[in-house]
């Protein structure tokens, strides 16, 4: 319940500190609102593991145009890995605000793969890695060094709230219109849809 409380809390955090920077026209009545160093330090989590908003923009109001591109990525408790991110750019042009691009994906289940691909026989097989890892299910650097990913899966996972099979959805809107949107149950057929855009 903590952990929940802590990545909301970010999350706002994040927000309304990127408000308060914000150069987009259309939100500078909020960043009068906000506006004050009070909100800048007061609250600092780490980015990999809670929740957060990013936003960088510029205008230029001698030609009245700009952009923005925003991002939110969000964790979850049952994972250390991020469970959705999404990006968006927006033009500001002529006073009309165009949102240019929007991308997403949202997964879940993938801490098996991802540890196996740093463990001693994987792909990627790198200690420090599966250290950081290990701490992150683990809660810290005083966590057993002999426990294997897998233990440490299984321990993590002692509810049942990993799926089973990883699933995942990713999404593409260029103008606001709905481009791509694809989901995916299971490994397999994350490779598979991989291998069609190669």
């Amino acid at each position: 319940m903590l952990f929940v409380l802590c990545t909301v809390a970010s999350f706002v955090w994040t927000h309304l500190t990127n408000l308060q920077e914000t150069a987009s026209p259309w939100k500078q009545r909020l960043r009068e609102l906000i506006e004050t160093d009070f909100l800048r330090n007061k609250f600092k989590t780490d980015a990999r593991k809670f929740s957060r908003n990013y936003e960088g923009s510029y205008f230029l109001d001698s030609w009245n145009v700009g952009g923005t591109v925003e991002s939110n990525v969000v964790f979850s408790p049952n994972s250390y890995l991020p469970r959705s991110a999404t990006v968006n750019l927006t033009v500001d042009i002529f006073g009309e605000s165009v949102n240019l691009l929007e991308l997403g994906a949202r997964a879940e289940g993938l801490e098996p793969l991802v540890e196996s691909l740093f463990a001693p026989s994987g792909l990627l097989a790198d200690d420090g890695v599966r250290k950081i890892l290990r701490n992150a299910r683990s809660g810290g650097p005083d966590a057993d060094t002999e426990n294997s990913l897998h233990e440490l899966a299984t321990a993590f996972d002692v509810k049942g709230r990993t799926p089973s099979k990883p699933t995942a959805a990713l999404f593409a809107r260029i103008y606001g219109n709905e481009l791509l949107y694809s989901r995916y149950h299971g490994l397999r057929q994350m490779v598979d849809s991989a291998e069609d855009f190669a």
